[in-house]
């Protein structure tokens, strides 16, 4: 009777056939740090020595440009979408901003302001927009329009200074 085998015993060596590797005979790649294009180098058989620099550099500027669709575009929606987003109702944007200004006025502690507001049912979000909007300290994010507004005011505040001397 044949002599029974287990599995765990049995060793399996599986290869792909040589030629399937890829590997060339007689290899241009000398891996001395200088992309020779004589011999036949290029960035697909000796990527030691040819740096693929064209394509990182097109794939950079993608990102950059990427980037600055992403910023435009969450500039915009903060400045135009944001404060109805927090806010479904204009007139509870009134409420809590009028709230805000009085509680203010009357010198009541921000702090306790603010634990006010939450047990009323704002939430903190809703609280620091409005804080912030109330006090003139805007929110969102930096506006690159808004720089080059700002240097065009002070231009402008430049030379009504030179008027009056």
């Amino acid at each position: 009777m044949p002599e029974k085998i287990d599995a765990a015993d049995l060793v399996l060596f599986i290869s792909p056939k040589f030629e399937d590797l890829g590997v060339e005979e007689g290899a241009v790649c000398n891996v001395n740090g200088k992309c020779e294009p004589e011999i036949g180098e290029n960035s697909k058989n000796c990527r030691q020595d040819c740096k693929p620099l064209k394509t990182g550099i097109f794939l950079f500027v993608i990102l950059i440009v990427f980037v600055f669709i992403a910023y435009f575009f969450l500039s915009w929606w903060y400045e135009t979408k944001y404060e109805s987003y927090l806010f479904k109702n204009r007139q509870d944007l009134a409420n809590i901003t009028l709230f805000i200004s009085n509680a203010l006025n009357k010198g009541l502690p921000e702090k306790e302001m603010r634990e006010k507001l939450k047990k009323a049912g704002w939430t903190g979000e809703q609280i620091e927009y409005a804080v912030n909007k109330v006090k003139g300290i805007k929110m969102g994010m930096p506006s690159l329009r808004a720089g080059i507004r700002k240097k065009k005011k002070e231009r402008e505040a430049g030379k009504k200074v030179d008027i009056l001397n």
